[in-house]
This record gives structure tokens, C-alpha cells and sequence, in this order.
């Protein structure tokens, strides 16, 4: 009964997103161009995890060195509503669960949050008037702002050409909108990826000739404890017994990555942006009563986040309490090419921009 519910519902989302899409190509809705500034947008066309946050850091580290660059996020999970600057001591409620993530990892990178991103890239261009380069996360299907830059990001694992709209499949937006990315990233790419599957691919997509295609992998790197003067062990050994902890889109490959290093001997999954309360720590002690004494916990950089709270981890969990942090690594030694193709976009607007008056 559910599926045969699913296929009409599918259909009238299809009609909705058409319409709304018509009416910012006819002009009747209207997108806003920054051109004092340049805006680099990081989305997809799927839910769940594809990898915009590790592909964000990564933009935040490169440009970074050379521009001055914002991060602007609608703060998925806040509790709160409006423009809020993110600081390295604000509450993951406050801000939402991968802000505050950037903003630990870049101090000194300017980190906001607002769900209006117009008024969001405003607010920022008043209080920050040098700022040189703005990152939207997640903003491909908001279509408010035009960016200068349109990257895209799609699962390796759940190609958009086979995939279908909510709730039939996993797409929250249009294949036909793609054209609008001037990037596509595949992201978590297998690592017996061939050429072949590279062309494959590329097929599939039907990019344009002005559209740039890229492969990436996800690298895990060692795990690291949350509370360092807390734990039983300075790092997990391989083949260690472990339990994993995960509230990420797609935890399919998270749960790959840890089996192959180590024995999982149980897993605790939760949705996407999961606060963590008083009774999941409960429950993650009693699973662990039942589990090999020498278990340790295992979770993702973004649920770390979530589970700094001393007082509100207990002690037990505190000592095993482990995260892998995660980088972006690009296939055939194309981060460079990357880069260059980006920066080319930035020191373009930078010219034309010359020619703005405020």
C-alpha cells in the first residue's frame, strides 16, 4: 500500500519542483546576484550524505590561504532561527551540528549561519565588507542566490541517472537541473574504480562541454579520542572490537571503513543530525554491558560534535569514545586541476567586480 502511495506522491513532487523551477527561469521567482562578492555553492540533488561537509573543509583550506572566505549554512537542527556568527564555543543546538564542526576545525575562518541565505550573504558583506569568498552549503536547490560557482556532489554509489524522486528514490531535486553546475564531483568513489567506470559515468551524466567532471574518494584517517586524558587506549589496533556510532545521511560506508580495520561487534545508527540525549548514552552503556570488555566506540567527525558534553557522557563511554576524521582525495591526481579551474572562476569575479559600484 505504501509504495503504491509513493509513485503519485513522487509525481506531484515532480510538478512542483518543475513549476518552481519555471518560474525562477521566467524571472517570476527571482535569484540574486552578488557581484561584489564571489559565492561558491556546494550542493546535491540527493538526501543524505554525499560528502558536502569534507568537500566544504577542503574549499575552506585552499582558499583560505590566498582569499578571505565565509562559510554561510543554513544550521540544519538548530534550535534557533536568523543570522548567528559561529563562534569555536557555541552550542552544536545553537548552530547545528556541521557549522560548528567548521568552525572547530577553521578558528579563524568566519563561519555563519542563517536559513534566508540572501539575507545571510547581506549580513555578511555589512559586518565583513573584505570578505572575498562565500561558501553556501547546501544550496544548489534554494536557487535564491545565483552563484558565481555551482558545484554539485554525487554518491559514487547512487548515481543520479538511476535514482528517482522522493519517496519512490532518494532525489530531492530535478536531474534536469544539473546543467546549472558549472562542477560535478562524484564522491566516495570504490577504490577498484577503473577508467572504464569513469567513462561509464561521464555517460550517464550527459555533462555539457562547459561542465567539469571530477572523481574523489573519501580517506578515513586514524581514529582519535574525544576525551584525550580519558581513554583506555591512545588509539584502537587493528582488528580491535569495536561498536559503531553513526547520525549521518548514508552511514553504509562509514560501516564499511570500520570493518575492514577492525571486528564491529555491534552498531547503534540514528537519523541524520541526531542530538544526543541522556537516554542514548543509557542505551549505548546497556549495549555495552553485553559486548566484550575491551569494545571501544567508534564515530564519525560530525557526530563528535554532538558528544563533548564531559557531564553528559558518562565516564564508561568517555574512555572509549573514539572519531575518524575524514579528507577528500581525488582520483588521477586531479586536485590540483581542481583548484586551478576554481581559482580561475574566483580571480575572474575578482576583475569584473572591479567594475561594481556599491
Amino acid at each position: 500500500m505504501l509504495k503504491l502511495l509513493a509513485y503519485p506522491i513522487s509525481w506531484l513532487f515532480r510538478l512542483f519542483l518543475d513549476i518552481r523551477h519555471k518560474l525562477f527561469d521566467a524571472g517570476q521567482l527571482k535569484s540574486v546576484k552578488f557581484p561584489e562578492v564571489v559565492t561558491i555553492c556546494v550542493g546535491n540533488l540527493t538526501v543524505g550524505g554525499t560528502g558536502k561537509t569534507p568537500f566544504t573543509e577542503m574549499l575552506v583550506e585552499s582558499l583560505r590561504q590566498t582569499h578571505r572566505v565565509a562559510v554561510l549554512s543554513r544550521g540544519y537542527g538548530r534550535r534557533t532561527n536568523g543570522f548567528i556568527e559561529v563562534t569555536t564555543r557555541s552550542s552544536y543546538k545553537q548552530v547545528g551540528d556541521e557549522p560548528k564542526q567548521m568552525k572547530l576545525k577553521f578558528p579563524d575562518t568566519l563561519v555563519v549561519v542563517c536559513e534566508k541565505r540572501v539575507e545571510g550573504v547581506r549580513r555578511i558583506m555589512e559586518l565583513y565588507p573584505d570578505t572575498e569568498v562565500i561558501i553556501l552549503d547546501d544550496a544548489f536547490q534554494h536557487r535564491y542566490i545565483e552563484p558565481t560557482v555551482n558545484i554539485v556532489l554525487m554518491d559514487y554509489n547512487r548515481p543520479i541517472y538511476e535514482d528517482s524522486l522522493l519517496p519512490v528514490g532518494d532525489l530531492r531535486d530535478l536531474p534536469s537541473q544539473l546543467p546549472r553546475a558549472h562542477f560535478v564531483c562524484v564522491t566516495k568513489c570504490a577504490d577498484t574504480m577503473t577508467p572504464i567506470d569513469m567513462r561509464v559515468m561521464n555517460n550517464g551524466l550527459k555533462l555539457f562541454p562547459y561542465q567539469n567532471l571530477y572523481f574523489t574518494r573519501m580517506i578515513n584517517g586514524s581514529p582519535q579520542p574525544i576525551f584525550s586524558e580519558d581513554v583506555m587506549v591512545n588509539s584502537p589496533a587493528s582488528g580491535s572490537n569495536v561498536m559503531a556510532l553513526a547520525a549521518i545521511g548514508n552511514p553504509q560506508p562509514f560501516l564499511e571503513s570500520l570493518s575492514m580495520r577492525y571486528k564491529v561487534v555491534d552498531q547503534m545508527l540514528f537519523r541524520d543530525h541526531h542530538p544526543y540525549n541522556v537516554k542514548d548514552m543509557a542505551k549505548i552503556e546497556e549495549r555495552l554491558a553485553s559486548l566484550p570488555e575491551d569494545t571501544l566506540i567508534i564515530t564519525t567527525e560530525k557526530d563528535a560534535v554532538k558528544l563533548t558534553g564531559r557531564r553528559r557522557i558518562p565516564q564508561n563511554i568517555r574512555k572509549r569514545l573514539f572519531f575518524v576524521p575524514v579528507q577528500i582525495s581525488f582520483v588521477s591526481e586531479t586536485r590540483e586541476k581542481f583548484l586551478n579551474q576554481l581559482e580561475n572562476y574566483v580571480r575572474k569575479n575578482q576583475t569584473d567586480s572591479l567594475l561594481y559600484t556599491k
